[in-house]
């Protein structure tokens, strides 16, 4: 519907008189009425249309001269009326405050005259007229803040079920409140005088215990903050601290006390619902919860970084509503500036945390472009952020910048540590120098992104949703050839993969994986290396074998690849027998992971590291699930177990002394019943997997998401040579597993 201006004095006098009756308004002369009647269209809307709708851009405000309006959640979800408009009312007032995208829709009951007022119009309004306008900011700012409080109040767990009077009250009694990142909200043993509901960002409960600081849990956006102490009476249990630019409603206990008293069974039933909560519902680790906000700062220069937060944008679509925001797109919307460090206008500050405010409750994500140089908005930006993306052109200086110096001082607290970026060329395989980036640099996780590849945002994308695919395979020895069907099994499900590791034989496969290897491939690949395991023994002081044969293959392999050049995320463990603990690889040599986790004692010697002998990693964790979810935190863990608990080929036919002599006549001797045993190397093999089978069964149920063991009793730990046969049932059994978890986890 069309607005137009009016050049009739009798509809500016209407609209003066409209004016006048509002309280936002008091205060103003005459001259200022007519200048802002002169600024204000007019039209006409028939019932049934809308005025606006959820998601539109606001520009304007609307009043209501004549009709009715509903303001309901959407023009899809019409039937909810969130609350009614006549004439006089004042339609999103929040829009001239900062507010940059509709919240809901405005629905036409009746026949509706209605004026409306742009952003742009208030702002040279409030520009020509800046002493009589600075009571109407006052009282606009204030309004807004009881609308951002009472929504905060409707999305917390402990009065969202609170009467509308109560909830109007609670709002008008509190207080808005703005935290910086790295400030300090609550501290432990302070007297419990306020509780906190957070409007938006992410806070972080602390313990502290003999002057270590613990991080406990996440707190975000609709949660409550010290309502137990406040409750019970007590002192603050945790510390809680802002982990990014915060905003919170806070009501004091004497308010809450006071509505305690005037409304008890309400409240007492909010209470002990919120109690009951706590109780039942867990608590999120640190780091474990979903960025809303997320920065995007080119560290180098000519990287897309538009082109990059697109494609990232069209990720992140499928969980809701994603908006890109820079610099630009806030001050064409909004007609707000923040490019002066010293602001002399506190209300453009409110406007601009306004505007960010609101554009985050209305989306699941917002990524954040900051300026290429250390600008306030830039700085806004990283305040802003529950992540940090730093965008870097790979083949550039890896050397930090002063802009990324100066990035890291605004973050000082450490608390939220960033992703690398690293940009490659479309044709990479295998990237090159990324240590060199990773070294002066303390992020949280890298990531290659090859140009236009939309695979890898995507990969990105659910790293930072916490939908990351991590795969575990398993230490089993010949039976781990199964591995390479589940593979094949994924691959034709189109299963992403985007973290894997394993132990033993199964960090070996998942090397294969991480280069980027095709099943096939990794089929021959892997016929060709295990006939090294088939070398002439040496003198048995150390090992069985020497190990020189498997070295070399295994180098020619897999080369001089490091595994932070590897595009998918890659681990293995091994046994650190000098020091009793496990080692976990996950940077370095590729070839070293694979061959200190394949070491398996008795059979090879000890692999020499600087930190000491490793063995297979099998000895204490046979199926790492839990390095995985420690690596992957939030993401989805596949862990495949190809070491069975009970072995079908295990009949016992001596009586416990047992003579090699006989045992190798027996094989000699046509004539003879061949005394059915394990070998050498696979009594070792198998023994080594014993204790790391324990664990991993102690693990199985805490941290996999779907937990495959296809049948392989029948086979040998040794049976390499079957390594066809081993591949058709690792595919035959898990094909069916994997489709049905892909159809009920909805899978991308």
């Amino acid at each position: 519907m069309a607005f137009k201006h009016s050049n009739d004095p009798m509809a500016h006098e209407a609209i003066i008189a409209l004016l006048t009756t509002l309280d936002v308004f008091q205060g103003l002369q005459d001259d200022q009425f007519r200048a802002i009647a002169q600024a204000i269209e007019s039209s006409e809307f028939k019932a049934g249309s809308y005025i606006f709708d959820r998601q539109d851009i606001a520009d304007s405000v609307f009043f209501l001269a004549s009709g009715s309006v509903h303001i309901v959640p959407s023009s899809d979800n019409n039937t909810s009326v969130v609350s009614m408009c006549t004439p006089g009312d004042i339609i999103d007032l929040a829009v001239l405050g900062g507010q940059m995208t509709r919240t809901s829709a405005a629905l036409v009951v009746s026949e509706s005259h209605v004026y409306r007022l742009s952003r742009t119009a208030f702002k040279q309004l409030q520009t020509q007229y800046p002493d009589q306008f600075r009571n109407v900011i006052s009282r606009l700012t204030k309004t807004i803040e009881i609308i951002h409080l009472k929504a905060a109040l409707q999305e917390s767990a402990l009065f969202a079920d609170l009467d509308e009077s109560i909830l109007d009250q609670l709002s008008h009694d509190m207080e808005l409140k703005v935290v910086p990142s790295g400030v300090q909200l609550i501290r432990k043993g302070d007297p419990s005088d306020y509780i906190y509901f957070v409007v938006s960002g992410r806070f972080l409960a602390i313990d502290e215990i003999n002057g270590t600081e613990i991080p406990l849990r996440d707190i975000d956006r609709g949660e409550v903050l010290g309502e137990i102490g406040v409750i019970l009476e007590t002192s603050r249990a945790v510390h809680v601290r802002a982990i990014r630019d915060s905003t919170v409603g806070r009501l004091s206990k004497a308010v809450f006390d006071q509505l305690f008293a005037q409304h008890p069974a309400a409240v007492h039933k909010a209470t002990t619902k919120m109690i009951v909560d706590h109780l039942i519902t867990p608590s999120r680790p640190h780091g474990t919860t979903i960025p809303r906000t997320i920065t995007l700062s080119p560290i180098t220069n000519a990287v897309p970084v538009q082109k990059i937060a697109s494609m990232l944008q069209t990720a992140l679509a499928h969980r809701g509503a994603v908006l890109t925001v820079n610099r630009q797109l806030i001050e064409e919307m909004g007609g707000i500036s923040d490019q002066s460090a010293n602001y002399s206008d506190e209300a453009c500050k409110k406007s601009i945390v306004n505007a960010l405010n609101d554009l985050e409750r209305s989306h699941e994500h917002l990524i954040l472009i900051t300026d290429n140089t250390d600008t306030p908005w830039t700085q806004r930006c990283i305040r802003q952020a529950d992540t940090i993306l730093l965008l870097a052109d790979a083949t550039a200086d890896p050397t930090m910048t002063t802009f990324e110096q100066q990035i890291r001082k605004i973050k000082s607290d450490n608390l939220i540590k960033p992703h690398l970026l690293l940009l490659q060329p479309p044709e990479t395989t295998i990237a090159q120098n990324t240590a060199a980036w990773l070294t002066p640099r303390e992020c949280i996780m890298h990531h290659h992104l090859r140009h236009n590849k939309q695979s890898d945002i995507k990969r990105l994308a659910r790293f930072l949703t916490g939908e990351a695919i991590g795969l575990v395979l398993g230490a089993g020895g010949g039976r781990g050839m199964a591995h390479i069907g589940v593979f094949r099994a994924m691959r034709e499900l189109n299963i992403p993969i985007d973290f894997i590791g394993g132990t033993s034989v199964g960090a070996f496969i998942a090397c294969q994986i991480a280069l980027g290897w095709s099943p096939d491939k990794i089929l021959e690949q892997s016929k060709h290396i295990t006939r090294s395991f088939a070398e002439i023994p040496t003198l048995p002081l150390v090992s069985l074998f020497s190990g020189r044969k498997a070295c070399k293959v295994t180098e020619e392999a897999f080369g001089d690849v490091l595994i932070e050049d590897l595009s998918m995320k890659y681990f293995s463990v091994s046994c650190n027998i000098s020091h009793a603990g496990m080692k976990i690889h996950n940077s370095g040599p590729v070839v070293e992971a694979v061959l200190a986790s394949n070491a398996a004692p008795g059979i090879y010697p000890p692999y020499p590291h600087k930190e000491g002998l490793l063995v297979d990693g099998a000895a204490l964790n046979s199926l790492p699930v839990d390095v995985m979810a420690k690596a992957n935190p939030g993401g989805i863990v596949l862990a495949v177990n190809v070491n069975p608990k009970n072995d079908a080929r295990d009949p016992i036919e001596y009586d416990g002394a047992l003579s090699g002599w006989a045992v190798l006549f027996s094989r000699l001797n046509p004539f003879k019943k061949s005394i059915n045993v394990p070998s050498m190397v696979e009594v070792l093999m198998r023994v080594s997997n014993v204790g790391g089978t324990l664990e991993q069964r102690k693990n199985q149920e805490t941290y996999t998401d779907l937990y495959i063991e296809p049948p392989l009793s029948d086979f040998s730990i040794v049976d390499y040579k079957k390594i066809e046969q081993l591949d058709r049932v690792g595919y035959d059994y898990s094909k069916p597993l994997l489709e049905t978890w892909k159809a009920e986890s909805r899978i991308l």
